[in-house]
């Protein structure tokens, strides 16, 4: 029985060690099979990931080329455009700044001309509203009316005569000075009977002056006298005979001294006159005060003469400046017509050149996104092919362990197999034995209790 139970034991402890090698096997053949499963799954969602990247690549837009290249020589040409038309516009506007430099300096000139001008007038206006109250009182004033006389030219009106000299012929000529023209003096015969309320005078116009009234004006022993008449100009030849008549023997002396010295030289009838208007005849001294009225007649008359002068210069200029200023605002509406054309133009060209710019810069981000997805595609490709070599490897080690597992497994289930049936062997040895030994065991029993019975 010992020997039987050894054996049995020995069976048992065999076929346990071959079902735990087996059951070692199996599972590693399991874990090698679910490694195959892993790796083919893994193959083929490689291969499934591969083909749709390789579809997503063929569908990636390829940039056009000659579309971005005429975009960027479109960029090129509208920012050279720009460029000019700025430097245009740049310099327009620096011309329309002087343009309106020059308008503004116009302008300027011309309104102190207009000012200068109404400044002349005004003091024309005010010096000949002192001439035309020459007349006096209101009644010659209404017997010159009466007579038609009021409109008739004044002596003062046709002499100049030269500067410094006005008191001196004021002198002389006194309310003569004022005297009315005439075409013919018999014209005073309607008036005879109706005298001018106050001192006035008249002179005819003669029609052809007189010659040689004035030949012996420098007599023996008077050199360097000057006849006052010398200092004359008259605008109408027809006064001179007057004229000549009024100053005839009266001679210009620079001051009272010399006249004291040269008064006995005169003949009777003779004078000498002072610039102050003082008048020395051979054996008197008559001092000079201007009359309220006639006083500074001639010079205002020649400042009224020199202000026609001036005024006419200034009209003259201020046509002149009136008309550049007229042609500096043509200048100035035309530059500034052309600023807002070149300003129109600059603006369009600098949205087409931004437009280009857009569109090429689309373009180049639309093919430079492609070109890196397209290179994440190859990268990754090539990584799944790395991963697919990888992935087939352990496949092809998993099938190859698994062969390898199988032989293994049917090798230890036959040794299984055998080792069971041995163990059931052993183990109905065990049994026939064990029964052989209890029936010894109750037939010594039985014998005993016989031999004790």
């Amino acid at each position: 029985l010992p020997q039987a139970d050894s054996a049995f034991r020995l069976c048992q402890g065999k076929l346990a060690e071959t079902q735990r090698n087996l059951l070692l096997v199996e599972q590693a053949g399991q874990l090698e099979e679910s490694h195959r499963v892993h790796a083919e799954k893994t193959f083929q969602q490689l291969e499934a990931r591969r083909t749709k990247l390789m579809s997503e690549r063929d569908t990636l837009l390829q940039p056009n080329v000659e579309e971005l290249s005429h975009l960027h020589r479109e960029t090129e040409d509208t920012a050279t455009g720009l460029k000019q038309k700025q430097e245009v516009l740049a310099q327009t506007e620096s011309l329309l700044l002087a343009a309106n430099e020059a308008q503004r300096e116009l302008a300027r000139k011309a309104q102190v001309l207009e000012q200068q001008i109404t400044q002349t007038e005004a003091r024309f206006n005010a010096l000949q509203r002192l001439q035309h109250r020459l007349e006096g009182s209101q009644g010659l004033n209404a017997w010159l009316v009466k007579h038609q006389l009021d409109a008739a030219p004044r002596l003062w009106q046709s002499v100049q005569i030269e500067k410094g000299w006005e008191d001196a012929l004021e002198a002389v000529l006194r309310e003569r000075l004022n005297s009315a023209r005439l075409e013919q003096l018999e014209a005073a015969h309607d008036w005879i009977g109706d005298s001018p309320p106050g001192k006035w005078a008249l002179f005819e116009c003669a029609r052809l002056p007189v010659q040689g009234e004035h030949a012996n004006d420098m007599a023996e022993g008077r050199e360097g006298w000057m006849p006052l008449h010398r200092y004359l100009t008259c605008d109408n030849v027809g006064i001179k005979p007057v004229l000549d008549e009024w100053l005839s023997g009266i001679f210009v002396i620079e001051g009272v001294r010399d006249g004291l010295l040269q008064r006995a030289k005169l003949s009777p009838g003779e004078m000498l006159v002072t610039r102050e208007g003082h008048i020395f005849t051979r054996h008197s001294l008559t001092y000079y005060a201007p009359d309220s009225q006639l006083h500074g007649v001639l010079a205002r008359q020649r400042e009224m003469a020199q202000i026609k002068i001036e005024t006419d210069a200034l009209s003259a200029r201020l046509s002149v400046e009136g008309s550049a200023l007229e042609a500096a605002q043509e200048d100035c509406r035309e530059l500034e017509s052309s600023v807002s054309r070149l300003r129109y133009d600059a603006g369009q060209l600098q949205q087409e050149h931004h437009n280009a710019q857009m569109q090429a810069l689309k373009l180049t981000q639309l093919a430079e996104r492609a070109n890196q997805r397209r290179s994440q595609i190859d990268t990754e490709l090539a990584e799944i092919g790395q991963q697919a070599v990888a992935e087939t490897a352990r496949m092809q080690d998993a099938e190859t362990k698994l062969a390898e597992y199988r032989v293994q497994i049917g090798v230890l289930r036959e040794q299984e197999q055998k080792e069971k049936l041995a163990s059931e062997a052993a183990e109905q040895f065990l049994h026939a034995q064990r029964q052989l030994a209890q029936n010894a065991v109750k037939e010594v029993q039985e014998a005993a209790f016989h031999e004790k019975t």
